[in-house]
C-alpha cells in the first residue's frame, strides 16, 4: 500500500509525463507540480527510473482492473463503460503512448505486461467457456497486444479520421462498434446465405 504522498507524486508524474514525455520532465518539475520536495520522491522511489517504473505498473494495473471488472470479455458492457466514463482513458492513452514512442526499457516492459494481461484475459475466457479457443493462443495474443497498442500510437491519425479525440465517447463509439463487429463476427469470414 503506497503512501499518500508517494500516489501523489505517481499521479502527478503520470500527468506531466503524459503531456510532455520523460525527457522533458525533470523530477524537481514532479515535486514542483506535487509541492513536495525532491528528496521525498527520491526516498519512495530511488531513483526517475524507478519512479517510471512505478508509474508504468500503477497506470497498467488501473486499466487491466477497469477492463476486467466486470464482464472482461463483453464487448458491449466495455464500450457501455467508455461511454460513462470518457475521462478515465484520456491520460493513460496518452501515458502509454509516451511510454511505447521512448524506444527504451520502459517501452519493452509496458509491452510484455499488456501481453501477459491480454493472455490472462484470454485464458479466463476460455476458463469460463465465452471464447472460442484459438489455433495458437500466442499467436492471437500478439495479435491482440499489437492491435491495442497501434491504437494507442496512431491516435494522432485515428483522431484526424475521427473528427476528434479518440477518448470522446461520442466519437470512440463508431471505432468500437467496428472492432466489436471484426472481433465476434469476423468481416472476412464467409457470408452465410441471405446475409447482406
Amino acid at each position: 500500500m503506497r503512501s499518500v504522498a508517494a500516489q501523489k507524486l505517481i499521479d502527478t508524474g503520470v500527468e506531466l509525463f503524459s503531456a510532455d514525455g520523460f525527457e522533458s520532465v525533470s523530477v524537481r518539475d514532479i515535486t514542483n507540480a506535487a509541492e513536495v520536495s525532491p528528496g521525498l520522491l527520491i526516498h519512495h522511489f530511488k531513483s526517475k527510473e524507478k519512479f517510471i517504473e512505478a508509474c508504468i505498473d500503477h497506470v497498467f494495473g488501473e486499466v487491466l482492473d477497469f477492463k476486467t471488472q466486470p464482464e472482461a470479455l463483453n464487448m458491449s458492457s466495455q464500450l457501455e463503460k467508455w461511454k460513462a466514463n470518457p475521462e478515465f482513458y484520456q491520460i493513460p492513452l496518452r501515458f502509454f503512448k509516451v511510454v511505447m514512442s521512448s524506444n527504451t526499457e520502459h517501452g519493452r516492459r509496458l509491452f510484455q505486461l499488456i501481453l501477459d494481461g491480454s493472455k490472462q484475459v484470454l485464458e479466463d475466457g476460455l476458463r469460463q467457456g465465452v471464447i472460442k479457443r484459438p489455433k495458437d493462443i500466442e499467436m492471437t495474443n500478439l495479435v491482440l497486444t499489437v492491435n491495442s497498442l497501434g491504437t494507442v500510437l496512431l491516435s494522432d491519425y485515428i483522431k484526424e479520421q475521427l473528427g476528434g479525440e479518440f477518448t470522446d465517447p461520442t466519437v470512440a463509439q463508431g471505432f468500437m462498434e467496428a472492432s466489436l463487429e471484426v472481433y465476434t463476427n469476423g468481416v472476412y469470414a464467409p457470408r452465410t446465405t441471405g446475409e447482406e
